[in-house]
């Protein structure tokens, strides 16, 4: 063995390779879809809280209860929806990176 060889569990054979991309951005969209329903959910309730709130403060009945209940589903359904244009363009965005690169490489590889 050569004393310049790293090995072993911690080393393993990815020494001199690049990071794997895919389950990094896997791990990041997993992450990113379980707080979705987190998100669904906790925002109509902050809103008829807050509703809530304001009812008891301006003595408006339940009015402002379901106003802001429907203001929270609003905005809970919009942040899910620009959550996933995000992910989408992340997406888009390292599938060209990714497909640059391999054509980088056989030009490369055309080349040599």
């Amino acid at each position: 063995m050569g004393a310049g060889r790293r090995h072993g569990w911690l080393w393993g054979d990815r020494v001199g390779k690049e990071p794997d991309e895919d389950r990094f951005r896997a791990y990041r969209h997993a992450s990113l879809y379980l707080t979705i329903p987190l998100l669904l959910a906790v925002s109509p309730f902050v809103g008829y809280f807050l509703g809530r709130f304001l009812d008891r403060v301006f003595h408006t009945g339940e009015t402002l209860s379901l106003v802001f209940l429907a203001l929270g589903f609003v905005a809970g359904g919009r942040e899910t929806y620009r959550m996933l244009q995000r992910v989408s363009r992340e997406d888009r965005a390292a599938r060209e990176a990714r497909d640059r690169r391999n054509r980088d490489r056989m030009d490369r590889k055309d080349g040599a």
